[in-house]
């Protein structure tokens, strides 16, 4: 009898364990627990100045580049720079044979001397035959005669000296000098070479003003004005340096079909005519509703931002302009000071539950 008793005694048993298992959870429950709030980071929408900007890349080149030439013929004996040197007014470039304006400044020298006594001795005359003439010594034709070889001395006085003249500067012109401040940009001579009058001896340049040349679409043409800032940069530096438009040239270039602007400016430290410019042109300035440009992201339906209200995150279309020192220009869509996802934003969808950390608030 007690065998048969058992399997009913277990059976109840094995009802009441299957009535302690977990129960598997409402698919409501399934839905909450699988709803996280994404953590960002958020920021105002600010109203700040837009600069509409284009840039080209031009050159660098000297205001002024003049050929110093030769003002005396002769052979240069000496030569004390070379291209590439840094030179001051003044300074010392070339010397050329001084010899025979030497002599020639001596000879011409002597015969100012000897016109002079002669001029002297006439003076002197003149002066004694007037007396005379006074005293009834002498007759009118006597003191006419003496004004008469005085005033051709004085002729060839004013020949001889002008002849000095020329002799002293040609003797001057054999040392070779700097007519500028600047660089020597060529040397096309070498020493004990002969050179003739208005031979180009050396290309300097003047590196007091600079001027840059920009090449702009022409299709800018009629926003490019005169006056407008403009940022230059150049490799050799990274200095940034202010200039304005100086000149629009009048025709479009042939062949790269752009418009060419000139910017002047004094020369900044390091800059070598030649070198390549970058060149930023500021052609209008306006303010503007800019957030980070992380906070803009590409949905199916348009660029979009997400606005945070509470802890809830609202899909926003909008409208892009310029990038500005990595933010970026809302034209459409948002109000200055609205509060919008940033880091994060990317995983955002309309309606998503955020979660903001204290110090992001």
């Amino acid at each position: 009898m007690r065998a048969r008793l058992l399997p009913l005694v277990l059976v109840p048993l094995l009802g009441l364990s299957a009535c302690d298992k977990p129960q598997s959870p409402a698919p409501d429950q399934q839905t909450a627990a699988a709803t996280r709030a994404t953590r960002i980071t958020v920021t105002q929408a600010a109203l700040r100045p837009i600069e509409v900007t284009d840039s080209a890349v031009g050159w660098l080149e000297a205001k002024s580049a003049p050929f110093l030439t030769a003002e005396v013929d002769g052979r240069l004996t000496e030569i004390t720079v070379d291209a590439g040197d840094r030179i001051e007014q003044g300074q010392l470039l070339a010397r050329i044979d001084a010899t025979p304006y030497r002599l020639a400044q001596q000879a011409a020298a002597a015969d100012v001397a000897r016109l002079k006594v002669l001029l002297d001795n006439a003076q002197r005359q003149l002066e004694r035959q007037q007396k005379m003439l006074a005293e009834k010594f002498v007759t009118d034709s006597a003191v006419e005669q003496a004004e008469a070889e005085l005033a051709a001395l004085r002729e060839q006085m004013r020949a001889a000296q002008a002849k000095l003249d020329n002799a002293e500067r040609d003797l001057a012109n054999t040392t070779v000098k700097a007519p500028v401040s600047g660089l020597i940009d060529q040397r096309l001579v070498a020493a004990g070479d002969f050179v003739g009058r208005g031979k180009p001896l050396f290309r300097l340049v003047s590196q007091e003003l600079m001027q840059v040349r920009l090449p702009f679409p022409e299709t800018l043409a009629s926003k490019l004005k005169t006056g407008l800032p403009v940022r230059l940069s150049t490799p050799l530096s990274t200095q940034v340096v202010e200039g304005r438009i100086q000149e629009l040239r009048p025709a479009v270039a042939q062949g790269s079909r752009a418009v060419e602007v000139i910017v002047e400016l004094p020369n900044p430290e390091g800059w070598r005519p030649g070198a390549s410019v970058r060149g930023q042109v500021v052609l209008a300035t306006r303010q503007g509703v800019v957030v980070p440009e992380v906070a803009v992201v590409d949905r199916p339906a348009g660029r979009t931002v997400y606005t945070i209200d509470g802890n809830k995150a609202k899909a926003v279309l909008v409208k892009t302009g310029v990038m500005v020192d990595g933010g970026i220009e809302i034209v459409e869509g948002l109000a200055a000071g609205a509060v919008v996802a940033v880091d994060g934003a990317g995983f955002l969808t309309d309606g998503a539950a955020v979660t903001v950390p204290e110090k992001a608030q």
